[in-house]
């Protein structure tokens, strides 16, 4: 059947009529909120520091981005000591952190809280724990090259304290009081694995025996025996520090930095944000190294 010149004539004028109808409208979206990310790591030999990020998630659910500058000087943080307001922390542009002078106490409980604006404020808390009270009973080397690495072998022992954490991370450095300080690598052979990327140990009480007692081993090389000394350092670490220390292990390494995309691996304990507020307390042992 033919159309009429009238028919293809309507038909013309109702298709331009629609299209002439639709435009395209741009829409701006809201743009996602802020996530404040706050962290501390508080031990009575120093004073209370905090750095805080305000990260503003992208288009991908995974990808972020930080956008710390216009905002960290307009935030601030106030800190309590068992619920009491002690202190109130504002950002030092030179240092990259939120300041305090106040030092934090053996068995008392502090809270940092994140005043950044609107945002929620972001809080997390942490408990000082007591000194590990460790001895060390004996060292020795087991294996004495000092060219290519001699095998340091540390016997330990950290006595039980009730209510206190029993969670421990260990240190050793080749100490000289004039020029360095340098880690020692670690190798714990006891337990099966080669840790030699590592230069701590991370130990949970639970996980030894009745005597409390366990060895550590230690690769050491380019020692001047002379001058140098041997430096343990034992903390004693709060829950939330074990867990964090655990998380950021298993997913960057013991020398790897968090990434911001993937923060939600690591432990976090802060509420309306994230990140973790834990402590720690160290005891250092000074030693001269064993006859090699």
């Amino acid at each position: 059947m033919k159309l009429k010149p009238f028919s293809l004539f309507l038909i013309l004028m109702i298709f331009l009529q629609i299209n002439s109808c639709s435009k395209k409208i741009k829409i701006d979206l809201p743009a996602p909120p802020y996530r404040v990310v706050l962290f501390s790591a508080m031990n009575p030999a120093d004073s209370i520091t905090a750095s805080l990020s305000i990260v503003h998630q992208l288009e991908e659910a995974f990808e972020y981005q930080y956008d710390d500058s216009p905002l960290l000087s307009q935030s601030y943080i106030t800190l309590y000591e068992n619920n009491q307001l002690v202190d109130t922390l504002f950002y030092d542009g030179i240092a990259l952190k939120f300041l305090s002078s106040y030092y934090p106490e053996e068995g008392k409980t502090y809270k940092l809280v994140a005043h950044v604006p609107d945002e929620e404020p972001a809080e997390g808390s942490t408990r000082i724990p007591a000194s590990p009270g460790a001895i060390i009973l004996s060292a020795r080397f087991t294996t004495n090259n000092n060219y290519t690495g001699s095998l340091l072998e540390l016997n330990f022992q950290i006595p039980v304290q009730p209510d206190e954490p029993d969670y421990f991370l260990i240190r050793a450095y080749n100490f000289n009081p004039q020029t360095y300080k340098e880690p020692l690598n670690l190798y714990a052979p006891e337990i099966g694995e080669d840790y030699s990327r590592l230069n701590y140990f991370i130990l949970k009480g639970e996980d030894l025996d009745n005597t409390r007692k366990f060895a550590l081993y230690y690769q050491v090389w380019g020692v001047d025996f002379a001058t140098d000394t041997l430096s343990i350092e034992i903390s004693r670490l709060t829950e939330s520090a074990y867990k964090y220390m655990l998380t950021k292990n298993a997913n960057y390494g013991a020398e790897g930095f968090i990434s911001t995309t993937d923060r939600e691996n690591i432990y976090s304990n802060v509420q309306n944000g994230y990140g973790t507020v834990m402590s720690y307390h160290t005891q250092i042992i000074n030693m001269t190294y064993p006859p090699n």
